[in-house]
């Protein structure tokens, strides 16, 4: 976030040279600094993240478009307090952000060790799934702009 707007930040992920594993790259790349938060200069120059620890991730599952992000019990200390619609807002529109700026992506689901259900408990909106259509039509309905796309293939 930079003020009022979702942006993507750049990625600090170099480019791959060889045969990509999305599972991989989206895992230990790109949500480990999204999940990282904000350095101090992004700070001091208007961004904000609703993460900053990429420990309250268990795991994440990339299969045929399909993205699953399982949360330990470190999510619950971090949002457990906070279920409220704005702050489950911002936070799958930062993680929407960042994976659907990737064409293989076309839902993300969000899990508590395993369990869509428990996540939806914790933050009071049932399971949470977005598809990628459904959200590039929100984002439109908005006035926000999509995110510039990319391919997993050669990052």
């Amino acid at each position: 976030m930079c003020g009022n707007n979702i942006v993507a930040f750049p990625s600090k992920v170099s480019l791959a040279t060889a045969l990509v594993d999305p599972e991989e790259i989206l895992q230990n790349g790109y949500l480990v600094e999204l999940f990282s938060g904000v350095s101090q200069k992004e700070q001091e120059d208007g961004y904000w993240s609703m993460f900053s620890d990429p420990g309250i991730v268990n795991d994440v599952i990339f299969d045929n478009g399909a993205v699953v992000i399982d949360f330990n019990d470190q999510f619950i200390q971090h949002f457990g307090k906070a279920s409220s619609a704005t702050v489950t807002f911002w936070m799958m529109e930062q993680i929407c952000r960042t994976l659907f700026q990737f064409t293989e992506v076309k839902s993300v689901t969000l899990t508590l060790n395993g369990s869509c259900e428990a996540i939806g408990d914790i933050l009071q909106t049932g399971c949470l799934k977005t598809e990628r259509d459904m959200w590039e039509f929100s984002v439109k309905e908005n006035g926000w702009d999509l995110p510039t796309y990319y391919s997993l293939e050669g990052r």
